[in-house]
């Protein structure tokens, strides 16, 4: 792969389930959080071609991603009910609620697949990670789900608290920006998993991004995996981004740093 001079090339990895602005990889549906006039955020505000789709819900919004198919999955918050995941589909007719999900298995941070058959759920606060096949009619099957747990190195260091699919669903990021250096730092630090079809289990590759003293809590601002282009995009907590190299032959991975951009809005 060749790479711009300053920058990376032209595939520019996307990070899902960030609080105010997502789009779908293709970058055909765009969401915009907003506020009510009581300053909760429960809108979105969905954009397709020339469409402009409203939509409100009676929770807090937390966190969104949508796929390439116009499929949201949107994690959302009510006191004294918990956490209510819902999957949503966007059209020119407005937005459907699919399904709506509370209990275990929920979480805050979100990701979808551009090939709309999975999607992943995070809880920090259990430091679990949820992955989840979709039906053919775009809800979450119970029965498929497969949890991914802190490994001992990151317990207590926010394991989940941001994750991200690669577009085909075989790659998977997972953010624990709360770990801390030798010196006491948060630098933070971001896990690879790689989906095996054949074992149907997903294997973390071993060797972990870790920040630095330029890049405090990476992770934190969001994570992304490609598993065609072999690349891990983070964000730190103050949005920074920075790219990774991934080679991972035989299921033998090595991370290096290639470039780092400037603040990501």
């Amino acid at each position: 792969m060749e790479w711009e001079e300053g920058g990376k090339n032209s595939i520019d990895g996307n990070i899902q389930g960030t609080n105010t602005v997502n789009r779908s990889d293709d970058g055909s549906y765009i969401s915009l959080r907003k506020s009510n006039e009581n300053g909760v955020f429960n809108k979105l505000t969905f954009y397709h071609d020339s469409l402009v789709i409203e939509y409100e819900d009676p929770f807090t919004i937390q966190s969104v991603a949508i796929s390439n198919d116009g499929i949201a999955i949107c994690s959302t918050y009510r006191e004294n009910v918990g956490t209510a995941v819902r999957m949503l589909e966007v059209s020119e007719s407005g937005v459907v609620q699919l399904q709506t999900k509370i209990g275990p298995g929920m979480g805050r941070d979100v990701s979808i697949a551009s090939t709309t058959d999975k999607a992943v759920i995070s809880d920090p606060v259990k430091e679990e990670v949820y992955i989840y096949y979709l039906s053919t009619t775009f809800t979450l099957l119970q029965d498929s789900m497969i949890t991914l747990r802190a490994p001992p190195s990151m317990a207590g260091k926010k394991f989940g608290e941001k994750v991200g699919l690669s577009t085909t669903g075989k790659a998977l990021a997972v953010a624990a920006p709360g770990y801390e250096s030798s010196d006491g730092k948060v630098v933070g630090a971001v896990l690879l998993y790689l989906y095996d079809s054949d074992t149907n289990e997903w294997e973390e590759m071993g060797s972990v991004i870790y920040g630095d003293d330029d890049r405090l809590g990476i992770g934190g601002g969001g994570v992304t995996a490609s598993d065609i282009y072999k690349r891990v995009d983070a964000n730190d907590s103050a949005g920074n981004r920075a790219s990774y190299q991934v080679s991972y032959p035989d299921f033998v991975i090595s991370l290096f740093q290639i470039i780092t951009t400037g603040r990501c809005h």
